[in-house]
Formats: C-alpha cells, structure tokens, sequence
C-alpha cells in the first residue's frame, strides 16, 4: 500500500487546510467526528504537544489528554484524505510512553470509518522517534549509510525494551525487511516479560516450525511454552499453541487449537497457569466456525487493559479481517510493530478484547467474559464474572451491538480494587447518566467516585468527574469540570483522596472552547503517588506548555518548619513558545520514589538533552542532593562518551551506579559497576565486563545477580559469548560491605541455557535466610532430585534442610520438604507434603524440626485439595517473630476461604495463649466481632475489639493488652 506521509514541513496554511479537510469530511457525514486541536507547524519543528479527541457514532470514545503530541500518515488526493489514515497519540505516564493509535478509512463517499484502535507502551525517552517515518517519506530523505540505519534502528528497539513490556525475539526489522540476528540475553525484561519466539523465514515469509519461549528470570532457562507450524505460504497450519499478548512471570496465559491455512477452527481453550511450577489449567474458550468465526457459547478473558500491555481492537466487515489491514499495520508502524506482530499474530484479531490476567491484580481471581457468538458476533446476554460471582455485564443485539443497562470494568485498574462504570446503551454507543463506581475486591464494598451524561449521540456533555487514566490505590486522583460536545471546557478541578472518604483541591486550571489547556496550570506529575506526591505548575498556551515549569514535592510533616511549608522545590525549566523544552532543566526522574529520590540537571535545545548532564540523588528529604554520575548527550540527543549512569533497579538499599563508554547510544567496550552502602561514601568497583562493537556483552564478566541489595550482596561471574551467557558461571556472596565475596554456587550454561549440575540461591535468599539448591538442568530445566541446604552467617559450612524431585517437565512431584517462606535464620520452619504437577496436594504440615518427625513440633498445617487449594480444617501461622514467640489462626476452609469462626492463639514457648477469635462469613469475610492484632504486636503485645460488616470495619475498635 502506497502511503504519502505528510511533511512536517509543510506551510502552515496548507497543513491548515488539510486538518480542516478531515474534520469536515468526518463531521458532514455524522459519522466520526474528530478535533484536532492546534498543531503549527514551522520549519524545522519534528515534534508537537496536542491534544486530540474522538467521539464515534459506533459507540466508541477516544479522549487524550493531559498534553499528548501526535502524529499522522495518509494519502492525499487533491488536498483531501483518501484511503486509510493513521494517527498516533502520544502521552508520557509514570515510567512508560502511552501511545494510542487510530486507524481511519476515508472512503470515495468521503466517509470516515475508524477500522482499528489500540495502544502501545513505548519507551519513555523514544530516542529516534519518528526516523522511520522520515526514511520512508520521499519528501524527507535522511542521508545516512545502511550502518546508521542498523545502529539507529537498533538503539530504538533496545531502549523500548528497556523501557516498558515489549516483548523480545530474536530477530528484528532493520528498516528495509530485512531480518538480522539479535541476540536476546543482553536484553533486560522487566517485570519478568521473558518472552522469545524464533523460528526460519524463507524469502521473507515464515516457514516451517516456530518456537516460543518463557523464562522467569535472566539466571533460569528458556523453556518452550508454544508455538506451531506455518505453511509453504506464511499462513499458520495445524496445532498451535498461542501467548496472551501481556504474557508476564505473574500473568502466564496460553491459547490452544488449531489452524487451517491460517485461518483458526474448531476448538480453542484458554489455559493458565499461576507459576513456572505448575500445570496448565484450561479456564475458557470455545469453537471457530470454518471461515475463523467465534460461534456458541464463548468463555473469553474481559476486556482489560492495563499499560503494559499491548492491544488491538479491529472492527470487522462480515466479522473477519480486512487482508489489507494486516499489512498497513505492519508498514505503517515500523520495526516495532514487525517485533509485535513476530510474536503476537498469535491471535486471530476479532471484536472481543482481552484481559489482562494479572494474578496479583485481583487477589488470584480471574476475569470472564461468558456469552455466545453467532457468525462472529456476540449475542444476547454477556456476564462479566469471577470465578466466584458476577460482577458486571448486559445485553447484545442481534448486529452485536451493546443495548440497555451495562455494568463494565474499566480499561485499567490495579491491586485490590477494580473500577467499574454503570449506565445504558443504545445501538452501541453510550447514552445518559453513567457513573464510575470504585469496588473493594476484597470487601465487595463500593462507592461512586465519578461519572457524568452522555447525549442521544453517545458524546459526553455537562459537569463530568473524570478518573486519571493510571488511578489506582496510590494515585486516587479525579478531574472534575464541564464537557462541551464531547470537549472539555473552563474550570477543571484537580482532587486527591487517600481513602476516597475526603477529596481535597491539588491543582487544575482553564480549557478554552476547543477543549485546550489555557492559563496556568497545577497538575500531578507522571510519577505521582500518594506516598510521594510530587506537583508540575506553569502556563500552558493553546494546549502547549510554555515558559517555566516547577516541580515541587509535598513534604512529610516531619520535615516541615511550619504549618504553611508544605512544598519543596525541586526543579524545573523552560518551554520555548512551541512547547518544547530549551535551555537549563532540572527534572526528576522517571523511577523518583520515596525510596529512589533522583534528578537530572543540564540543558536542552530544541526538546532534545545536549551536553553534559548531571545525575543527583539524596537518600530522604532531610538530606542535601548529591551529584553521582552524569555524562554528554550528543547534538542528536543520544548519549555519547563516558558515562557514570545510575543502575536501572537504584534505589536507597541498592546504590550502584554503571560506567560506560556510548557510541551512537549503544554501549561499547570496558563496562564496570560500582557501589556503596552509606550515603555520602565513596562508591567502590565490584563487578566489570566488556560489550563489543554490536553493543553485546562479550567475554569474562562479573555482574550483579538480579536480587543484589545491601542485605543480598550476590555476584555472578562467567564467560559470555556475543550476548550469550557460555561455559561455567559462579555464584558468589558476601554478608557485609567490608568482606571478600566467596563462591556459594554456580554451574555451565550451553547457549544460554543451564546444563548439568547446579547450585541456585533461593529467591528468597539473604544474609539472613541463606538457602541453595542442587539440581540438575536438562535444557533449561529441573530434573530429578533437588536438595535444599541452609547456613547461618556464623557458619561457612551449608547443611541440608529439605529435599525433593521434579518430573520431567520441571514440575514438582512426590513428597518434599522445604522451607516455610517464613523461614529466617531466627526462625527455621519447614513445610512437607505432596506434590502433583507441580500442585501442592494432600495434608501439608509445618514443623520447627528439620526432620519433621517429631509431632510436638508441628505447629500448623492443614489439606488442600485436588486443585492446591486450602480446605477442611485448618491451623495457620500468621504473625512470628522469633521461634519461641509467633501466633497461629484455627478454623475452617472452603475452596480457599475462611468461614466460620477463627480462633486466634499466642504461642510463646511453650505456653499457650488465647487472645479472641474472628468471624468469617460465607464469602470468606469478616463479619461480626473480631479481634485484630496491632501492627506492632510483638513489641507492645496490644490487640483490637473490633466489629465488621461484610469485611469492612466499623471504627469503634477498642485496645486491648494480650500479654
């Protein structure tokens, strides 16, 4: 598909001319109306600051705001848009670069049809931005040699790793459709999305066999966990097993079925699992028609969204995928969008969205979309469920549309809480009052936070309380003010709550009738949170940020001098009057937290970093900002030279900073890593390596195991081979700063995958619980026998606490005794029973003997059933301190929850104490009278009578001693 992308540099009048052409073609033919608003172009300008709106008549809203810069690319005949248009939006959140995407079809007719939406998390920084763009434009040639092209298309992917969820593989599109090697190892994964897919093309197309593999961390081994067959012609053929898009360490969901050429059928089930040590287990799915089409009854994951992840939406005609869509997605996105469709075609791209299946995100409940499908459309009546209730849905029409009242979870949400909005649909599109309801999961209790009206077209209108796109329990912030046609209008009011019992005033400003930010402003920052809330205030201009912009953090009130210092500055710039940051900055970093209180000051022209850059850091508000590190950044705004950068994972108990030398962005030559423990202290080299002229690791390393802190100093040492880890590696450790480091473990890597024998440190494993394993690798993974030993730190010797066997997939199997997670050098206590796939099974015990014979020393324990659930009888250990001093819970299970009464026990020694008891009801919630233990229990021995209703505590709770 041929695609003229607009030039930048285009005069203003015409650029004028053509935005004006789009938004009356959308808005004569009342189908999408789009406001674009003000975006000047000049020479030399490549980026802008906007805002954009869309409001469909099909029932879909998008809404950007908060200051996002976008671009676009079409076709243009006659100064007016024909074929298929892409915009992108771009908008920076805490950690992550939000970019929304919207796919526009201008038909002969004039009609605009959006024909496909969805997000991508990109890197922060986005180093070359839009090079592809400019490349692929004849009106825009960048001279650059084929080696430029390769380095610059590379830093670009590296740093979108780096940055965010996007998943990695083997090979990557270096401009030209050309596929090169790309080694994977010297690839960090955050949050544990270890995900690689690899497999051989022929003249450009897939064939033959594809593999995709997972691993939980850069110490463990890739394990195959799908993939399948593609035919002579690209298309997948046969039994396939397919990743959820957000496939992570905690969201591990798999689809399996078939293909036939291309085209999926029959059967599918939806599968997951909870850990690397179980098996899968199917949760969901349901039958494809033979032309692809989801027909019955359908159990889907909710539509969910959180942002890191990746998503497409694709409206279809007939149900199925437009041929050409496939490809305009892939030509219009870049390398990128080739790593993401590499990996992730693995779906075939239909009405239904899916969840995002974070298992942490809802206390181990998964979302369900159940409903049936009739030639690819839903129909009838759809429920949004847990696997214990329904908590949300409503009807389809007979065209599969929405109709009548809905209740539906909101795009994002986070730890205990989900976000539910209530109101009515009218053939798809949402009409009159909807409110935004905030929902306890725990407690199932709720209260409405927000909402507001939407018009016979499904545009919002009137006063309206807005939620931040990221709201979460740490950053309960709400927008509240007046929608115009779907715009935002006049005075908006910023609010916080840290319960949601009180809102309190944090900021806000002025919209003008177009919808953009005028005046000045006071607003959160991308990183704020209740723990550490930080504020960005100054005059915005037409939308765009200009002049000086502060950033202030809200002291602790141990830090304040008075009543009326509340705020502390901390830095700020200038925008110039096109928006884009120029001269002397002072900013606060990406990860700055309570823990991790860092800035960068230098200069920038032209909203590009130049020159020399520092790095600062202080370790609490009460101390003075320090300068640790810096280096140049290039005329382009890549770093270059020398450079003293601060580690990916810095924080107070982890101070380590990394030297290296860049070229064009990419690390080359002597690498080495430095650390200190006290603030203020001189920093010390502990680890050093080598990258070669690719920018891969390459010959003997030393370099910090994942889990290095101040209380885990761990130190791995080997041999790499371009990128990949080869040959024998040890493990090292030292207990305190001022101690040679000595080798505790280790074992080969072949390709880099572990071989043969091997001693691992526990995931747990510190100066205080120092726990290895012996196993034996085979491809990566544990089989066999597996011993667990242990040593105190006035010890030198390890001795065997536990043992057990993995099977030959690397599941736990058969009996095995471990220890507690509990368990730390003043407090050893180990668990023994059965495993089955890896499923705790059976009667599981808890002793204070590390031979587990002696049944006075078996303080708790109790049976899970066939699925590694707690039921029947049981007595738990909850609060501990030392041995001779914990507290244990009794009562029943059903399938995981509480019911009933729970007596509570002080053990001290051996006396044993009774304190009070709980009542839980049938959901597994307190309900009724309960007694609580302070936070502080074993130092001041209080407790609580409390009441509670249906898992809410009442606030009439009275102290009491349990001494």
């Amino acid at each position: 598909m041929n695609k003229n992308f607009l030039d930048v540099k285009d005069a203003e009048e015409q650029h004028y001319q053509i935005i004006n052409n789009i938004i009356q073609n959308c808005i004569l033919h009342s189908y999408v109306f789009i406001s674009f608003q003000n975006e000047e172009t000049t020479q030399g300008q490549q980026s802008r600051s906007q805002n954009l709106q869309i409001e469909t008549q099909m029932g879909r809203t998008f809404f950007f705001r908060e200051g996002e810069e976008y671009y676009y690319a079409g076709q243009l005949m006659n100064n007016q848009p024909i074929g298929i248009w892409m915009i992108n939006i771009g908008q920076h959140f805490y950690n992550k670069y939000l970019v929304s995407t919207i796919f526009l079809d201008f038909q002969t007719s004039g009609r605009a049809i959006i024909i496909e939406e969805g997000q991508i998390t990109l890197n922060y920084l986005q180093l070359i931005k839009i090079l592809e763009k400019k490349q692929q434009s004849p009106q825009y040639q960048i001279k650059a040699d084929q080696k430029k092209r390769e380095n610059l298309a590379l830093i670009k992917l590296r740093n979108r790793m780096l940055g965010c969820q996007i998943y990695n593989c083997k090979e990557y599109n270096d401009q030209y459709v050309i596929w090169k090697n790309l080694e994977l190892i010297n690839f960090y994964h955050p949050n544990g999305s270890q995900l690689i897919c690899f497999g051989q093309y022929c003249k450009g197309i897939k064939n033959g066999k594809f593999f995709i593999q997972f691993r939980n961390n850069s110490d463990s081994g890739f394990q195959t966990i799908g993939g399948g067959d593609y035919n002579k012609n690209g298309r997948k053929n046969g039994k396939w097993i397919c990743v959820v898009k957000n496939f992570l360490k905690q969201n591990q969901v798999i689809f399996e079925g078939e293909y036939r050429n291309g085209i999926k059928n029959s059967q599918w089930n939806i599968k997951t699992r909870e850990n690397t040590d179980q098996q899968w287990q199917t949760i969901g799915g349901g039958i494809y028609d033979e032309e692809g089409r989801q027909i019955g009854d359908w159990i889907e994951q909710y539509d969910q969204l959180i942002f890191t992840e990746f998503q497409w939406n694709i409206l279809y005609k007939n149900s199925k995928q437009k041929s050409e869509l496939d490809l305009y997605f892939l030509e219009s996105n870049g390398y990128f969008k080739q790593i993401q469709n590499y990996i992730y075609d693995d779906y075939q791209f239909s009405e239904n969205k899916w969840l995002n299946q974070n298992l942490e995100l809802i206390l181990n409940q998964k979302i369900f979309f159940a409903g049936s499908f009739n030639q690819g459309k839903r129909v009838g009546e759809w429920k949004i469920l847990t696997q214990d209730t329904v908590i949300g849905g409503g009807l389809f029409d007979f065209n599969g549309l929405k109709q009548g009242k809905w209740i539906e979870i909101r795009d994002n949400f986070y730890g205990k809480i989900l976000i539910k909005q209530i109101g009515e649909y009218q053939n798809g599109r949402k009409i009159g009052k909807w409110y935004i309801q905030w929902v306890e999961i725990l407690t199932k209790n709720n209260k409405i936070i927000g909402g507001g009206n939407y018009d016979e077209n499904g545009v919002k209108q009137g006063i309206w309380e807005d939620l931040i796109l990221d709201f979460s329990e740490q950053n309960q912030i709400i927008y509240k003010g007046s929608y115009k046609d779907g715009i935002r209008i006049g005075q908006w009011i910023i609010q916080s709550t840290k319960d949601l019992s009180k809102l309190k005033i944090m900021g806000g400003g002025q919209y003008d009738e177009k919808g953009l930010k005028v005046g000045i402003w006071r607003e959160p920052c991308q990183n704020y949170k209740k723990n550490c809330e930080i504020y960005q205030s100054g005059q915005y201009q037409i939308g765009r940020k200009i002049g000086y912009w502060q950033f202030q953090l809200k002291k602790k009130i141990v830090h304040r001098k008075n009543k009326d210092d509340k705020f502390q500055d901390l830095g700020g710039g200038n925008y110039d009057e096109y928006g884009q940051k120029s001269d002397v900055w002072t900013e606060i970093s990406q990860y700055f937290r309570e823990d991790c209180q860092i800035l960068f000051e230098g200069n920038y022209q032209k909203d590009k970093k130049i020159g020399l850059w520092n790095i600062k850091y202080r370790y609490s508000e009460g101390k003075d900002f320090e300068i640790i590190g810096g280096g140049n950044f290039d005329e382009n705004g890549i770093k270059c030279g020398l450079w003293k950068d601060v580690n990916e994972n810095f924080s107070d108990s982890r101070q380590v900073l990394e030297i290296v030398l860049y070229q064009l962005g990419r690390k080359h030559g002597k690498h080495k890593i430095e650390y200190r423990k006290i603030h203020g202290s001189q920093f010390i080299q502990i680890c050093e390596g080598q990258f070669n002229f690719k920018g891969q690791k390459d010959g003997v390393w030393n370099e910090l195991h994942y889990q290095f802190r101040d209380f885990c100093q761990v130190i791995k040492k080997g041999q790499y081979q371009d990128g990949i880890k080869q040959g024998k590696w040890d493990i090292t450790f030292r207990e305190f700063y001022d101690q040679e480091f000595v080798k505790i473990g280790g074992g080969k890597y072949d390709n880099g995958i572990k071989v043969g024998n091997w001693i691992d440190i526990d995931q747990q494993f510190c100066r205080s619980r120092q726990i290895i394993q012996k196993a034996e690798y085979i491809k990566g993974l544990r089989i066999g026998n597996c011993e667990i030993l242990y040593r105190n730190h006035k010890t030198n010797e390890f001795q065997q606490i536990g043992h057990g066997k993995y099977d030959t997939f690397g599941n736990k199997d058969g009996q095995w005794q471990e220890p507690h997670q509990n368990f730390w050098e003043y407090f050893q206590l180990y668990q023994f029973g059965q495993y089955k796939n890896g499923i705790k099974q059976g009667l599981w015990q808890i002793s204070k003997d590390v031979q587990c014979q002696n049944e006075d020393h078996i303080i708790a324990g109790g049976i899970y059933d066939d699925q590694g659930k707690k039921n029947k009888k049981w007595i738990d250990l909850s609060w501990n301190c030392l041995l001779s001093s914990y507290t244990l819970e009794e009562g029943e299970y059903c399938k995981e929850k509480r019911i009933g009464e729970w007596i509570l026990k002080l053990q001290v020694y051996d006396e044993t104490k009774l304190i009070g008891s709980c009542i839980y009801n049938k959901n597994g919630l307190k309900d009724g009278y309960c007694v609580d233990l302070d936070i502080d229990f074993f130092f001041n021995k209080c407790a609580y009578n409390s009441t509670y209703q249906n898992g809410r505590k009442n606030n009439d709770s009275k102290e009491f001693s349990a001494r």
